[in-house]
């Protein structure tokens, strides 16, 4: 959420002094505002389960996808991929 706080805090900074933020500005703080609807703990908590739930129960569409993208050095196979990858992601 980084780019959208900091375009948010320029468009605040602009609101703070009495000036209305236009142009992409102004987007930029409906978007912030909107971001907040879906930052509770509850909804973060879900999104990381489903992303979880995605990765590592791959349908055969990633499984493609993955076949598509790897490259030379890569493992052969998705899962042996996420196997390496498992604690990093796990722990996030």
């Amino acid at each position: 959420m980084g780019v959208v706080d900091a375009s948010a805090a320029k468009a605040r900074d602009q609101l703070l002094t009495g000036v209305m933020p236009t142009g992409e500005l102004r987007v930029a703080w409906a978007r912030f505002l909107l971001s907040l609807m879906m930052r509770t703990p509850d909804q973060i908590a879900e999104f990381k389960r489903r992303i979880s739930d995605y990765w590592f129960n791959p349908d055969t569409e990633l499984l493609a996808r993955y076949e598509e993208a790897k490259q030379k050095g890569w493992p052969a196979t998705l899962e042996e991929y996420l196997k390496g990858s498992d604690k990093k992601v796990r722990s996030v």
